[in-house]
């Protein structure tokens, strides 16, 4: 391989990294959005995944999957349940360090 091929494979590898961890960083500010507006619609009191779906126009998957993590780190908790879906609120403070539930 000629030094001209060589530089021409590295600089083909290395845009194509540079497009992978844009891709990744778009992601990434995306799901901080997300719960954001998560966050933000559960300030206003406990709700529903249907009701912070519709209040913050994330798709219901996606609202699940947040609530979830968040649930796992402790900064929001099941409330109650109404009809077939739990409530869920903003907790005051995350659990301590191993205090974390595994289903």
């Amino acid at each position: 391989m000629s030094e001209d091929q060589r530089r021409a494979a590295l600089k083909a590898r290395k845009e194509s990294l540079h497009q992978q961890v844009r891709r990744a960083l778009d992601l990434v500010r995306v799901q901080n959005q997300e719960i954001k507006a998560l966050r933000q619609a559960l300030a206003a009191g406990p709700a529903d995944p249907p009701s912070l779906a519709a209040a913050t126009g994330i798709a219901p998957q996606r609202v699940l999957w947040h609530l979830a993590s968040l649930r796992k780190y402790g900064q929001v908790a099941e409330v109650d349940k109404r009809g077939s879906y739990f409530r869920y609120a903003l907790t005051t403070s995350p659990p301590a360090a191993g205090d974390d539930e595994r289903d």
